[in-house]
């Protein structure tokens, strides 16, 4: 089995997103992914990646596939969510990422489709990012003293770009509008 699929699925539940409202063909996943600008900004993914995930989506129980004939071209695979699959899609979309570098893609992801549901998802997800940041700070503030200067530069490093993600959370508390709302 490849590595890739040998992983733990962290980033793959957002395609769950896709067909949370309706069963979702693989290539129009893909087409939503890579022609929808927002996502464009943060997510790119080969076709043949996002299949292999849907595989490994499917194989964990979290959707559940049903060929749909067409005139004349083969049937295509259309994938449903199982409740298993809005289970987890739900637990993962509110629970923050655990490290700083998760934040540029997966947290994005879950912003993204947070903003699909009530602002009170947002609020959730926002308001435990914010004390993860707050437990990221406290484990890095007594490490200064025993580092080297370069280490130490680093430290301040980390703690500043912690502390900018935690006013850029604080500002869409201010702004919290969820997506289906912004577009009226």
């Amino acid at each position: 089995m490849s590595p890739l699929l040998q992983s733990s699925l962290t980033v793959e539940y957002a395609l769950l997103g896709f067909v949370r409202r309706q069963p979702l063909h693989g290539y129009e996943i893909y087409r939503r992914l890579v022609e929808t600008p927002d996502l464009h900004l943060i997510w790119r993914m080969k076709q043949s990646r996002l299949y292999a995930l849907l595989v490994r989506l499917e194989e964990e129980g979290f959707l559940q596939a049903a060929y749909e004939p067409q005139d004349s071209r083969p049937p295509r695979k259309v994938y449903h969510l199982t409740p298993e699959g809005e289970a987890a899609f739900s637990r993962w979309l509110i629970e923050p990422v655990r490290l700083p570098r998760e934040m540029r893609l997966e947290f994005m992801l879950k912003l993204y489709f947070a903003r699909e549901e009530e602002a009170d998802i947002v609020m959730k997800l926002v308001e435990s990012q914010q004390e993860v940041c707050d437990d990221w700070l406290t484990m890095w503030a007594n490490e200064e003293t025993a580092l080297s200067p370069f280490g130490r530069d680093v430290l301040r490093y980390r703690r500043k770009h912690i502390e900018t993600i935690k006013d850029w959370l604080a500002s869409l508390s201010d702004h919290v509008v969820p997506i289906e709302q912004s577009t009226l």
